[in-house]
């Protein structure tokens, strides 16, 4: 399964610096429930995860009131940056 794959690719191979996880959201999909479901994959493990999820306004609104979420950002560019330069918050979104 999808989470079983995050956590092993993130946790076992010492290639892996980080994981990104890119959604773009198709109007059958609720991006809430995917973050959802990254945040309870992603728990525990010792590599940042990283959402980029291109979504609404209301979603990134929603996504800040959370604070069990992933860091999310709005373009791959943005969330690959975070490597080199980690943001101070929890969130960076641009």
């Amino acid at each position: 399964d999808k989470a079983s794959a995050l956590r092993v690719g993130n946790g076992a191979d010492p290639g892996v610096d980080m994981t990104m996880v890119i959604n773009v959201t198709p109007v059958i999909s609720n991006p809430m429930d995917i973050m959802e479901a990254v945040a309870s994959a992603s728990a525990g493990l010792q590599k940042p995860v990283l959402v980029v999820a291109m979504a609404t306004d209301e979603f990134y609104a929603e996504a800040r009131r959370l604070p069990h979420l992933p860091p999310v950002y709005r373009f791959p560019e943005s969330a690959a940056r975070t490597i080199l330069h980690p943001p101070r918050g929890r969130f960076l979104v641009s």
